[in-house]
């Protein structure tokens, strides 16, 4: 069951939760146990980030980035407030030490009333018995014709 692939795409903490609760039947307690790690390290690192709460999100990145992540972060957030940050998809292998988050990041500045929605692809790998956050970068939406409301059914 190692190879089995496990691809969620849903809004909401509600769709992580149950992606991550099923599939752990005939699996090795490593596997499940680092499954459940997984979701506990991304929701924590994502309610953390939703509050701005960055000493606490900081926990799940590695310790040479750390300082740099810090200062970034409450730089950035002094400037902003962020309105919600959630999980949009999952990109993980039962058992594997690697996995990729898509979350959806609403914000906006004081001075403009606009709310932004950004995308946020989130590279995880599982080191040192715990998941960490190495690398966090913006999708670009696909630009092109509009999307007509029967093609997404």
């Amino acid at each position: 069951m190692s190879s089995h692939r496990v691809r969620s795409v849903a809004a909401g903490w509600l769709a992580l939760a149950v992606w991550l609760g099923v599939g752990n039947a005939g699996c090795g307690t490593t596997a499940a146990s680092r499954q459940t790690a997984l979701r506990e390290a991304v929701t924590e690192y994502c309610t953390a980030m939703r509050w701005g709460n960055v000493d606490k999100a900081s926990h799940y990145i590695p310790d040479a980035l750390r300082d740099s992540f810090l200062r970034q972060k409450r730089a950035a957030q002094a400037q902003m407030t962020i309105h919600d940050y959630e999980v949009r998809s999952v990109d993980y292998t039962l058992g594997s030490d690697r996995a990729r988050i898509v979350v959806l990041a609403a914000w906006s500045q004081p001075a403009d009333p606009v709310v932004h929605e950004d995308l946020l692809a989130q590279h995880w790998r599982y080191r040192d018995n715990r998941w960490q956050l190495l690398h966090q970068e913006k999708i670009q939406r696909a630009e092109g014709k509009p999307v007509r409301p029967d093609e997404g059914l």
